[in-house]
């Protein structure tokens, strides 16, 4: 049932919830959990298209404080044989196309096959920093496919909004009401 969940009667203006660092499990679970809404993060949509898209896939985030985050949560999803490099780059700001080159370059030994670039939150930068997925595909000249994870995100939402899909509650259960909790 929706008992106890935030806004049941989806009475308010939006679709859903949508959480665009792309490390952020918590959070995610915590909303998913407290909302009758569709909870998505940018991490599974993007790891999703790219799967589709490629049987190695890498990763290249900023900064490079999230790369064991995303080691932990891809190898709990069961994808450590398919996404097979995780780069880093050491800025807290969207880095310039010469650096996301030379990270891509780090990772050609290991033969990928499509890029997702998973940087941490929606910043408040340029149009060419949010298009720097396309910026960087059209640099590698088109031979592989490079995945913006908000984007992908943001799209995974709409799309199961529309399809009206949603969470299995037999995984994400709806919390204890206040005061309901039983000692044991």
């Amino acid at each position: 049932t929706d008992e106890g969940y935030l806004d049941q009667q989806k009475s308010k203006p939006w679709t859903g919830h949508y959480i665009s660092h792309f490390a952020d499990e918590m959070t995610l679970r915590g909303i998913r959990e407290a909302s009758s809404r569709i909870v998505f993060d940018s991490f599974v949509p993007a790891v999703l298209v790219a799967l589709a898209l490629g049987e190695r896939i890498g990763i290249l985030t900023w900064p490079c404080s999230a790369v064991p985050l995303l080691a932990r949560r891809i190898a709990g999803e069961g994808l450590a044989d398919r996404v097979v490099r995780i780069e880093g780059i050491d800025s807290e700001k969207t880095p310039e196309l010469k650096d996301v080159l030379q990270a891509v370059q780090n990772m050609e030994k290991d033969d990928i096959q499509c890029l997702i670039i998973g940087r941490g939150f929606l910043t408040d930068g340029s149009a060419e920093e949010y298009r720097m997925a396309e910026r960087l595909e059209a640099a590698l000249g088109g031979e592989m496919p490079v995945v913006d994870a908000n984007r992908a995100g943001m799209r995974w939402l709409e799309l199961n909004a529309h399809m009206n899909y949603f969470h299995s509650r037999r995984t994400y259960f709806v919390p204890p009401e206040k005061g309901d909790e039983t000692e044991g």
